[in-house]
């Protein structure tokens, strides 16, 4: 479904992101794991345009799409949360949501009614008329997710979407991610949470200074050497 092909990534002296070619399969939950530093969000950012990548394609359903801008990559199918949520502060829960859904051309009506259908489907607790400034984390968390929901994604990446939730919390988002990918929408997830990562991941990449250290099964990637010296060890 998305492909990576030698990507590169370089801030002056510093190769962010070094020669990086992966597949990523439809339908699957695909970890991305490593150390702080290694490269997850900045490899988040070049697919989804935020960065131009220094070298390397991007491809997704065939179509390369490297250079294309954001919200032309969000209308292919590529939808993205972020590692700090950023709501727009003063618009009630649904409002947020809104925003995400109108780009689809959708009338304030219409998009009203997706952006409460969406918020049902990532099990918001809450009032959906509550400001985001009134939201706790875990509110936040899934706000969050339901604006990468409603512009109806096919691929769906997310960057730590459990960080700073605690264990229960935790458990029903990973609920939520489970039901998304069982209702078709293939998923790539960053997250540091190994528990979270190894038990609901297809598969595991692990970066490591910009670098694809390993890929495999969760059980191969938490067995691998490599892996356990510069990650799972530490």
């Amino acid at each position: 479904m998305l492909k990576t092909e030698n990507l590169t990534k370089r801030f002056g002296s510093v190769v962010a992101v070094d020669d990086v070619s992966i597949e990523i399969p439809e339908g699957e939950i695909t970890g991305l794991i490593g150390p702080n530093g290694a490269g997850k969000t900045t490899l988040f950012n070049l697919i989804t345009g935020f960065y131009t990548p220094s070298n390397g394609t991007v491809t997704y359903k065939g179509e390369d799409i490297t250079n294309l801008a954001p919200h032309e990559i969000s209308k292919k199918g590529v939808s993205r949360t972020f590692q700090v949520p950023k709501p727009l502060n003063q618009l009630s829960v649904t409002e947020n949501v809104v925003v995400g859904a109108l780009g689809e051309g959708k009338g304030r009506q219409a998009a009203m009614e997706k952006a409460n259908d969406t918020l049902d489907r990532v099990n918001f607790q809450g009032d959906y008329s509550m400001t985001a400034n009134s939201l706790n984390v875990g509110q936040l968390k899934r706000l969050e997710i339901a604006k990468a929901v409603a512009t109806d994604p096919d691929l769906l990446m997310l960057d730590e979407a459990v960080a700073g939730l605690n264990p229960d919390e935790r458990g029903k988002l990973v609920n939520v991610i489970e039901k998304l990918n069982d209702q078709g929408i293939t998923i790539l997830m960053v997250e540091h949470v190994m528990e979270v990562v190894m038990g609901l991941s297809n598969r595991v990449i692990v970066l490591d200074e910009g670098k694809v250290l390993t890929e495999g099964t969760p059980k191969e990637v938490q067995n691998d050497d490599e892996v356990i010296e510069v990650y799972l060890g530490t």
